[in-house]
Parts: structure tokens; sequence; C-alpha cells
């Protein structure tokens, strides 16, 4: 089974608490936030970032703060064009261009056995059927170890791989 987050990233990655303690000079993103995104091992990665991946700029930047997992998409941008499509849009048809051509058992809300996926976002602009595998970060302090917990449920990892 795979294992997909749809990573945001301002507000994920880079948040306020990183910007007032480094004043800005260490980059855009705080390699203690990407450390705890290792922290689930064998998940892929799927930028839903408006920093897209652009000629996979984004992605050596996320390898170069210490990133582990793969890279193996990008959604599409949207929601910059049409002001009725949210990120949830995007997402969405992601994992069918992804799952839903060749496998009928596609269904958005939970995965399936061929896949799970959990969102980190700290906008909420996603589908209702999407809320079982949201987590809205806190833009003020980005991702956490509760963060992971909870992606590592959602995730369906095994009982000894989360603390509670």
């Amino acid at each position: 089974m795979r294992r997909i987050v749809f990573l945001d990233i301002d507000g994920v990655l880079n948040h306020e608490a990183w910007y007032n303690k480094t004043k800005g000079k260490e980059g855009d993103l705080d390699p203690d936030s990407v450390a705890l995104l290792n922290q689930l091992s064998g998940a892929e990665i799927v930028i839903s970032s408006s920093w897209g991946n652009y000629d996979g700029e984004t992605e050596r930047k996320l390898h170069e703060k210490g990133l582990e997992l793969p890279v193996v998409g990008v959604t599409k941008k949207w929601h910059y064009q049409h002001d009725w499509i949210c990120r949830g849009n995007e997402i969405e048809a992601w994992l069918f261009e992804e799952f839903g051509n060749s496998n009928s058992r596609f269904r958005g809300k939970w995965g399936n056995e061929d896949y799970e996926y959990v969102i980190l976002d700290d906008d909420s602009d996603m589908l209702l059927e999407q809320a079982d595998n949201f987590i809205q970060i806190d833009r003020w302090v980005g991702i956490t170890q509760g963060t992971i917990q909870k992606a590592k449920r959602i995730l369906r990892y095994e009982k000894d791989d989360i603390l509670d």
C-alpha cells in the first residue's frame, strides 16, 4: 500500500516561529520541521503548495534541508485561475489521475487497499469528503510531533510506530 502526503510548505515547513527565531537568515525551510516529516518513513510526498516544483527546484530545496522521503508529484494550480476551485479539488484530481483511471476502486475519502493519504496544510480549502484525511497546521508553529502522530494514524502505520 502506498502512503501519500500532500504537502503544503508555507505555514507547514516554514512558519512564523521559524522566521522569528532566525530573522529569515536561515532560508525558507525549517530543518526541524523537515526532520519531523521524515518520521513518516515509507511515505511519498506530493507537493500541493503554491511553491509548485518548478524544474525540480522545490524538491531540491527540500532535500537540501534533509528531506529523505521521495517527491513523486505535484498538484496542478487551478485555484489561481478559477476562484471556484480549491486546493482540495487539485488533490482530488491528482488522486484520480494516479489511481482512478486504472483502479475502479478509487475513493476520495478514505483511500483504499492500494493507498492512503494525508493532507498537511495551514489553509482549510479542502473538500468535505477529505476531512478525515486533512490535518490543519497552525501557521505560527508549523508541523509538530503531534501532527506526525495524527498523520501516522491516518496513513495506517502499525500501532508500534505510533507514539501516544
